[in-house]
This record gives C-alpha cells, sequence and structure tokens, in this order.
C-alpha cells in the first residue's frame, strides 16, 4: 500500500475530480489521436456505401462483381485507417486510466460512500471502484456535451 486512506477534500468528491480530470484528459488525447472531421466524413462515406453494396450482392453478373469487389476493398481500407486512429488513442490513454485506478484503489480502498437516494445495482451506497465508475459516466457525458458546445461556438465564428 503506497499511502492508505488519503482524502484530500471528501472521499466522494475527490474520486468526482479524478473521475472529471480522466475524462478530459481522455477527450484532449482523443482530439490529438482521432481525427474528429475525417472520422465523420469516412462515416458518412461508408453509409453511402452501404446501399450501393447491398444492390451488387444481390447481381451476378461479373461486372457487377468486379465493382463490388472495388467498394469493398475501399470500404475496409477506410475501416483499417479508422481503427489505427483508435488503437494509437487506445495505447496511449490506457495506461492513464490504468494508473490513476491504481492510485484511487491504494488512497481510497475500504471507503464506503453512501448514495443520496438508491440506485439499481449499486444499492444505497458504493465502494470507490463503483463511485468512479458513477462518476466516470457523469464526467464523459458532461464533457463531451461542452466539447459539442464548444464545437458549435467555433463554427459559427468562422
Amino acid at each position: 500500500m503506497i499511502c492508505g486512506n488519503m482524502v484530500f477534500i471528501d472521499t466522494a468528491i475527490d474520486i468526482a475530480i479524478i473521475a472529471f480530470a480522466i475524462a478530459i484528459i481522455s477527450q484532449v488525447m482523443r482530439m490529438k489521436f482521432i481525427n474528429q472531421k475525417k472520422l465523420k466524413d469516412d462515416q458518412k462515406k461508408m453509409k453511402e456505401m452501404q446501399p450501393k453494396m447491398n444492390e451488387l450482392m444481390k447481381k451476378t453478373d461479373e461486372k457487377s462483381k468486379k465493382e463490388l469487389g472495388e467498394i469493398q476493398k475501399e470500404y475496409l481500407d477506410i475501416t483499417k485507417e479508422m481503427m489505427q486512429g483508435n488503437m494509437k488513442y487506445m495505447l496511449f490513454s490506457f495506461p492513464v486510466f490504468i494508473i490513476a485506478l491504481y492510485f484511487i484503489k491504494e488512497w481510497y480502498n475500504g471507503i464506503i460512500i453512501p448514495l443520496p437516494f438508491e440506485l439499481p445495482f449499486f444499492g444505497p451506497d458504493v465502494g470507490w471502484l463503483g463511485w468512479y465508475i458513477l462518476m466516470a459516466l457523469i464526467s464523459s457525458v458532461v464533457v463531451s456535451i461542452v466539447m459539442k458546445i464548444i464545437e458549435i461556438v467555433n463554427k459559427k465564428k468562422m
């Protein structure tokens, strides 16, 4: 054990701050490693390809089969590129997440946090991990909404 029960402000607030910080770091890393505009363009392009591929799959002539093969190759290339971006993001964000969870466990292991109301699957109170999961979910949603608002504001300025 590194530090034992270490409380800076309050256990619940400490873990919430850590979860919020990790959500921000995660979003920044996501923006760094994944080009959001290109990702949206690629998703749109793939969505447009699907009806054409479905139509060509129903045909049996060689020309249709060849065209289907070309579209499928392009589709796979786009998918591969998207997965590579996600892998880079995961490679750099995963260690941050694991290190943070390690320290939260070391500092707050055994502490029970009472909830203001009973939650399904959680009950009337939670340990450090349950609280972290709740705060991480809330933090991720809040950070995503703020990032969307910032994106919208920046688009209007242009």
